[in-house]
């Protein structure tokens, strides 16, 4: 991968780990660290199959950005649902209906919103104004 893509790959899974820390808690972390290394397997993967079309056989290859930039899109795919099935496993073992309700609130948001707005929606999913704002708190707090 090249110097971009390392960076790129930092900063997409800083966000998302601290995105899915805030919803779930430490547990989720270590999905979050399996997919990274999940996205490196598939760019290498891509960039395997393109010695095979090249018939470039150096010791060194660099992954293509358009096969970096495919492999992030199948992992953001695969995050949201595994985060479906880890919220709905951890419902099984102890019902909380506050942690669904805080992704709702939190997918739901527009990038930019004022205080009515978020207050309106966390009304529309049926969240009190304080819980509202305590999510609020939590997610500004994570970035």
């Amino acid at each position: 991968m090249t110097d971009e893509q390392h960076a790129q790959s930092n900063m997409f899974f800083i966000h998302l780990q601290d995105k899915y820390i805030a919803l779930f808690g430490l547990d989720y972390m270590a999905t979050i660290r399996r997919f990274r290394l999940i996205v490196i397997r598939i760019a290498m993967i891509f960039t395997a199959l393109y010695i095979l079309i090249t018939g470039d056989f150096s010791e060194l290859q660099t992954c293509w950005d358009t096969d970096f930039q495919a492999a992030l899109s199948m992992v953001k795919i695969l995050v949201k649902h595994s985060s479906h099935v880890f919220f709905e496993l951890q419902k099984e073992v102890k019902p909380t209906k506050s942690d669904n309700n805080k992704v709702k609130f939190l997918d739901k948001l527009p990038l930019k919103f004022t205080c009515t707005k978020f207050v309106d929606l966390a009304k529309h999913i049926s969240i009190n104004e304080r819980t509202a704002e305590r999510y609020m708190g939590v997610f500004c707090e994570k970035g």
